[in-house]
């Protein structure tokens, strides 16, 4: 890796620099190694792309099967069309206020909520969203489904 090592005095930059093949590196004022790029702008760019990351999970949403929850803490929507998906999909999940807001978007669209407090644990910490559920809990995912779709079929 080719590096060179300088250091600049005076003027409105002061500390020393590496440059490398892979970018500008500074030992800040305090000490610190600090990579090129403002902090406060790094934040804010982050802060909108979870922004809108969970705006695309919410419009998600109402196209869901039904809506597994924790009482107050956790909430996963599935979704599973038999005839194109190999198992159920988690297409939003949320802890806290997330699970709130995923709650009253299912309550607004008419879409079942199953409240199953080990279920939703698990989908919580075993299942990104957009993968499918994994093997272990295709059976109590299962249950809930054959009876969501068992209700909704005899009120259509």
């Amino acid at each position: 890796m080719v590096q060179s090592f300088f250091s600049i005095q005076g003027g409105s930059i002061s500390g020393r620099f590496w440059i490398s093949l892979h970018g500008r590196f500074w030992i800040n004022s305090r000490g610190r190694l600090q990579m090129e790029g403002d902090p406060t702008t790094k934040r804010r760019i982050r802060r909108i792309q979870l922004d809108m990351a969970r705006k695309r999970m919410m419009n998600d949403v109402p196209t869901a099967d039904v809506v597994i929850t924790n009482p107050t803490h956790y909430a996963a929507a599935l979704s599973y069309k038999m005839d194109s998906m190999s198992a159920p999909r988690v297409i939003a999940k949320g802890s806290n206020l997330v699970a709130q807001r995923i709650k009253d978007l299912a309550r607004e669209h008419n879409i079942p909520i199953v409240e199953n407090k080990p279920l939703a644990q698990a989908l919580w910490k075993t299942v990104k969203i957009g993968d499918y559920i994994p093997i272990d809990l295709y059976k109590a995912v299962a249950e809930i489904l054959a009876y969501v779709f068992k209700a909704r079929s005899m009120y259509t």
